[in-house]
Formats: C-alpha cells, sequence, structure tokens
C-alpha cells in the first residue's frame, strides 16, 4: 500500500466520521432526547427488519393482483359479460389506460402531500378514502 493510498483511506474515514457526527447532531437537535450513534443504528436496524419485509409482502401482492386481468381472461371473464374475445383484449387494455394515467398524475401529488403531513396522519387518511371510494364505486 503506498502513502498515497492511505492517505486517501485516512481522509475517507475522516469524512464519514464527520458526516456521521452531522447526522447525530441533526438527529440529537431536532429531538430532546440524547441518542447516541449506537442507539440510532440499532433503532433503524429494528424499523428495516420490521418495514422491509412488510413492504415486500405488499409489492409481491400488488404483483399478483396486476397479473390478475390476465387470469380472470382465461377463466372466462368474457364470456360472463357477454364480450367478444378481442373486444375483452381491448377492454382490459383500456381499463388498464383509465387506471394509468390518473395514477401517474396523482402520485406526484400525493408524495408533495405526505411531504407537508405526517405518515401517520396521511396513511390513515388515505386507507379511509379507500375504504369509502371501493364500496362508492360498486353504487354507480
Amino acid at each position: 500500500m503506498t502513502g498515497m493510498d492511505s492517505g486517501r483511506s485516512e481522509r475517507d474515514d475522516h469524512l464519514a466520521h464527520q458526516e456521521m457526527q452531522e447526522k447525530l447532531q441533526a438527529c440529537q437537535s431536532a429531538n430532546s432526547v440524547g441518542v447516541t450513534l449506537a442507539e440510532l443504528s440499532r433503532i433503524l436496524r429494528k424499523v428495516d427488519l420490521r418495514v422491509i419485509p412488510t413492504l415486500a409482502v405488499l409489492y409481491l401482492l400488488s404483483f399478483l393482483d396486476r397479473g390478475n386481468i390476465g387470469n380472470a381472461k382465461i377463466q372466462g371473464l368474457a364470456t360472463d359479460l357477454g364480450l367478444e374475445v378481442n373486444q375483452a383484449i381491448a377492454d382490459a387494455s383500456r381499463c388498464l389506460t383509465v387506471f394509468f394515467f390518473p395514477y401517474s398524475f396523482l402520485e406526484p401529488l400525493c408524495n408533495l402531500l405526505l411531504l407537508r403531513l405526517k405518515p401517520s396522519i396521511w396513511l390513515p387518511s388515505i386507507m379511509v378514502a379507500w375504504g369509502y371510494c371501493a364500496p362508492s364505486s360498486d353504487q354507480t
């Protein structure tokens, strides 16, 4: 190892340590409770171990849900609805398009709202809104 490499490594270590200290100070200034770097790492690890598996399961369920339109067509959705096969494919494409454009437009707006509101307020709010909209859509 040359002297230049060890100097670069020491400088990187110093910058990484300084960055971690700044993060710790930001955490402590935002929070009146004194938290050490080790405690902060332990808390973040615990949160990651609880949140990431849940999100992975939700992602899997989302993927399965997206595949259900194709499965419904195979299981006879077109005949149940009295549609021709080509018409059913076109209708399924239209349905996906109808959901995609509002989602693409509203998702950035929802993310902006999430920045303004706390997640503890935002997530229950959208769950209640979805709980109201889903049965209401059946009434039309």
